[in-house]
């Protein structure tokens, strides 16, 4: 697989992490697990057919959370755009509550135009990948909703980066008593703009601070690791690390992940 990454425009960066091409070249069925990053991506294939089980998914779609060990097969030849939103913002371009979208990958004709999506199609086709940027970034920031409650938006984005930030170290206490709201709202909050608890999202900060470490530092002693990314003992960290994967830290090595592997350490 070939990937480059491309960034949005400065009003947009606060919403978008990334924007990603990549050309692949499946002759056979290619098997591979995704795992919870805590984001919402909007992806569009061609030449490509990716399968969730049995099924075929929709080359247009929105992927929403991933709460659980995801496995896909893919085969073709062609090319995937992606649009990688941060963790709290993509209601703010779809009007979604969502958490509706968790493990769930929808067809994007409810959400983007049949003129955007089409021309995302043609310019891959055509590789004109700097008219399909800059579209892209027109499209986004015409679909931006401007939040009806400044204040809530405020503090979304700020318990957001405080967890992302502080992980496993995150207390929620505190974070409830700065933002001067109680942790039912918090709770509420989190479901709606994000998809998961707020428990929840710093386990997944956790296990990626841990995987992605993993990924890159194929020889690191998993005790240090457990302790270095804020789990109790080696124990916890594998049991947990086989719940967000379906496999033990050390077999996770073995395996290959032909698809995911460019996608770990984004």
């Amino acid at each position: 697989m070939n990937l480059q990454l491309f960034y949005p425009s400065l009003k947009l960066q606060s919403y978008i992490k990334c924007y990603y091409l990549s050309e692949s070249d499946y002759t056979d069925y290619v098997k591979d697990v995704f795992y919870a990053d805590g984001c919402v991506e909007v992806v569009f294939h061609i030449g490509l057919d990716f399968y969730r089980g049995e099924e075929k998914e929709c080359w247009a779609k929105v992927i929403g959370q991933i709460t659980q060990p995801l496995t896909m097969k893919a085969k073709g030849r062609g090319r995937s755009f992606g649009i990688w939103f941060w963790p709290h913002t993509f209601s703010l371009f779809s009007g979604f509550s969502v958490n509706e979208l968790n493990d769930k990958a929808i067809a994007l004709g409810n959400i983007f135009s049949q003129r955007f999506i089409d021309f995302v199609k043609n310019s891959m086709y055509e590789n004109d990948i700097e008219s399909l940027v800059r579209e892209t970034n027109s499209c986004l920031s015409k679909k931006l909703r401007v939040p009806s409650n400044l204040i809530k938006e405020r503090i979304t984005a700020h318990a957001v980066r405080y967890i992302v930030n502080e992980k496993a170290n995150s207390n929620l206490d505190k974070l409830v008593t700065d933002c001067n709201i109680s942790n039912r709202y918090l709770q509420k909050m989190f479901l709606e703009r994000i998809g998961v608890s707020p428990k929840f999202f710093i386990r997944i900060t956790r296990f990626q601070h841990a995987l992605q470490h993993l990924a890159k530092y194929r020889t690191v002693s998993l005790t240090d690791l457990a302790y270095q990314a804020g789990y109790y003992d080696q124990a916890h960290f594998i049991r947990e690390f086989k719940e967000f994967t379906g496999t033990s830290p050390s077999q996770f090595l073995l395996n290959g992940h032909p698809i995911n592997q460019y996608f770990l350490n984004l």
